[in-house]
């Protein structure tokens, strides 16, 4: 039912209505405590609702109620006020126990109202009756506080001419179509997350911003050139859920679970947890971008910019920059790619077309498994000096660059020609294993550079460098240590290096 709450409604009556949406309820409280303020000052100006409106009185309040249902009623200027609810045959009073107010009648009966106020009008409406409550707006602005699970609210915003609008309702299944103004739009209550099925049209809207607390629809259309903001917190599982379709630079930020948005280019997603999000971009649209997200699939027509996030996948058509994201995560890239892990990051990456792609990871454990790949990739392990990590990564059938660093890294290169880099610039302290290095010497190479080595040096590096145990070749570095799995010592040779020194110095 909602709670009741009472509004003075004469000299001898009191209005009892009920709602039940959070912000609805605040503003019919709100709305009370002014009339009951109005009231004690003998500031109301009661008037009937009807289509020629009202001539102001000075120092007047105009107030309008309404107590019968079943009727649509025309409301002209002059109301500052409107109430729809329940007349009872009681002083207007405030403090009454909570049993003297369950007590009241409500009106049980539809109510339409259908304005014709201009745009110097600014209305504040209550309606708090049992079914259906219906308010098609003329050019006026205003607050309007509605609704209950069992008391349905229509409103109709005028979509040419309209005002702003404050719009808040309650957990019924409401249906809001938003004006050409400003709308600020409160959907259901926070106690009751999911519960009603709103539609909410937000097209018209010049800026417009959304709380929904139950599993709404919420539109634009793709034409729509008004400023969307809606936050959601009514997603609790797969069949309780909002579903969210916007105009491009539309910002949604998702508080709980299984959503399925839909936005056009140059958006922002606040990814919540088990979300389906989708951008819509284009070639000529500024970037999407998701912040966070945990569990949730992510698509993008256009390029897409991916901001932390746990266990998310990914599928981008044009180019995706992805930062500091965790957990198992998978990312599909057709244009270029640029990533920055973090640890806990578990990466499966599918990058291909002609653009190169760029990972560098952080300090932490990580894995980066990009064999399904096409593009030419840079790895970077971790370079953070005194940063402990451990970082596996796998290139794909491009000719990738994996460049080592300050801690423990473990390098595939995959199919392709690939360079295994180290710079003692940013090589310090740390161990690579090399795990599909050529043996034939065609194709991979390994770098070394300001290390001060030359072909001489580097031959005399392995005439010194000895196998482990297992029969790989180990090389010492100043202060790195390099493995090359299923190769020893004797099967490298100095072709199998490139070695440069930018400022020239070649130890002798």
């Amino acid at each position: 039912m909602g709670e009741r709450i009472t509004v003075v409604g004469g000299t001898d009556s009191t209005i009892a209505v009920t709602l039940d949406g959070t912000q609805a309820l605040k503003l019919a409280k709100q709305f009370s405590q002014e009339l009951q303020n109005y009231y004690s000052v003998d500031q109301l100006n009661f008037l009937d609702v009807t289509a020629d409106g009202a001539a102001p009185v000075e120092h007047k309040i105009g107030y309008g109620v309404i107590t019968q249902g079943g009727a649509a009623y025309s409301a002209g200027n002059g109301y500052d006020y409107i109430v729809v609810g329940g007349k009872n045959a009681q002083s207007p009073k405030m403090g009454m126990t909570a049993t003297e107010i369950n007590n009241l009648s409500l009106l049980n009966g539809p109510v339409t109202i259908n304005s014709v106020m201009n745009s110097s009008q600014f209305v504040r409406v209550l309606s708090g009756n049992i079914q259906s409550f219906t308010y098609n707006a003329g050019q006026e602005s205003g607050q309007l506080a509605a609704g209950a699970e069992n008391s349905n609210v229509v409103f109709n915003g005028n979509t040419v001419n309209g005002g702003n609008w404050d719009i808040a309702v309650g957990t019924g299944n409401n249906t809001i179509v938003a004006g050409s103004g400003n709308n600020n739009i409160s959907i259901g209550n926070q106690a009751l997350t999911g519960q009603g099925q709103s539609s909410i049209d937000l097209t018209a809207g010049k800026i417009n911003n959304v709380t929904s607390y139950g599993q709404d629809t919420i539109t634009a259309s793709n034409d729509s050139t008004a400023q969307n903001r809606v936050s959601l917190f009514g997603g609790l599982s797969e069949d309780i859920h909002s579903t969210v379709n916007l105009n491009e630079g539309a910002a949604v930020n998702d508080f709980s679970f299984y959503n399925v948005v839909t936005v056009g280019g140059g958006s922002t997603i606040q990814g919540g947890t088990y979300g389906n999000y989708t951008f819509n971009g284009s070639n000529d649209s500024n970037a999407g971008q998701l912040n966070g997200g945990q569990s949730s699939s992510i698509t993008a027509t256009g390029d897409l910019q991916v901001v932390q996030g746990d266990s998310n996948t990914i599928n981008a058509s044009r180019s995706l920059s992805f930062f500091n994201g965790v957990g198992n995560t998978e990312a599909t890239a057709q244009g270029q790619f640029v990533g920055f892990g973090a640890g806990g990051l578990n990466y499966t990456l599918n990058a291909s077309g002609n653009d190169s792609g760029l990972f560098v990871a952080d300090v932490g454990n990580e894995t980066l498994n990009a064999s399904g790949s096409t593009s030419a990739l840079q790895i970077y392990a971790n370079t953070v000096v005194g940063g402990s990590s451990d970082f596996v990564a796998s290139g794909g059938s491009g000719n990738d660059t994996l460049v080592a660093g300050t801690g423990n890294a473990t390098f595939s290169g995959g199919a392709g020609d690939n360079l295994f880099m180290f710079n003692k610039a940013i090589t310090d302290n740390g161990n690579t294993v090399i795990t599909d290095f050529s043996k034939n010497g065609n194709g991979d190479k390994i770098g070394l550079y300001n290390y001060g080595l030359d072909n001489d040096s580097i031959a005399n590096l392995l005439k010194t460098s000895e196998n482990d145990a297992k029969g790989n070749a180990v090389l010492k570095l100043d202060g790195h240590t390099i493995t090359i799995e299923g190769l020893s010592v004797s099967d490298l040779t100095v072709n199998q290096f490139d070695v440069a020194n930018p400022n020239g110095v070649v130890k002798s």
